[in-house]
């Protein structure tokens, strides 16, 4: 025998349509910036922002300290960046000719 239950529709949850990824960053509210949302304010790729992340100097210390912050739940991390690791981002990315867009 199964073991599913029938329940009244009023009950039944209906299923998300958002990813799981998209409720953490949504429930995290406006004191963290992802990676795609830094990429937007540069207007550059995504890619760029994490090559950025991880580059070093001739030194081998880090370009940049961001992201400063993580979130992870399960296999799933998300990094994040805080509001000194934006104003780090824009100094960087201002001495290098990017516009800083607003987000």
């Amino acid at each position: 025998m199964s073991n599913v239950k029938v329940i009244d529709a009023a009950d039944a949850t209906p299923p998300r349509r958002k990813s799981p990824a998209q409720l953490i960053i949504e429930s995290l509210g406006d004191d963290y910036k992802t990676m795609k949302m830094m990429a937007a304010r540069y207007d550059v790729n995504v890619e760029t922002i994490r090559r950025l992340c991880k580059a070093t100097n001739a030194d081998g210390t880090k370009r940049v300290k961001a992201p400063s912050k993580a979130v992870q739940q399960g296999e799933l991390t998300i990094f994040l960046f805080t509001k000194d690791d934006v104003k780090e981002l824009d100094e960087y990315m201002s001495n290098k000719g990017y516009k800083i867009e607003d987000i």
